[in-house]
């Protein structure tokens, strides 16, 4: 049984039948002695030979790692927001509605009588 590195995602595997790992995709049995770094992420591989990064390639990776965390959050954020404001679109129309339809001289409904309603609606169903 061997050890094998992925040449691209850098996955190991502890022991396996390298049969079922072709080498132009893995690396087997890699020679990890020098490696100080225990994230793979901050490997290089250059052939069969796998490296620790300098530290400028190691900040360029941390760089990318953190804009694309930020690019998931605002797109998260933006994702709630979307739904906050369809919300409260909702219920200015469902107020719109009632308003229209209920009976001449009843007094009006107002948006923070409606979210208190949701409020307590929401309460009696947990």
């Amino acid at each position: 049984m061997a050890n094998v590195l992925h040449r691209t995602s850098k996955q190991f595997i502890k022991s396996v039948n390298t049969v079922k790992y072709p080498p132009t995709t893995w690396i087997i049995n890699p020679d990890l002695s020098g490696i100080t770094e225990r994230e793979s992420k901050y490997w290089n591989i250059n052939g069969d030979q796998v490296t620790d990064m300098n530290v400028t390639q190691k900040d360029a990776v941390d760089a990318l790692e953190s804009a694309e965390i930020t690019t998931e959050k605002r797109g998260e954020d933006k994702a709630e927001f979307d739904e906050r404001i369809m919300f409260r679109a909702m219920m200015h129309v469902m107020l719109d509605l009632y308003n229209a339809g209920k009976k001449v001289g009843a007094p009006d409904v107002s948006i923070s009588q409606i979210r208190t309603r949701v409020r307590n609606k929401m309460d009696g169903l947990n």
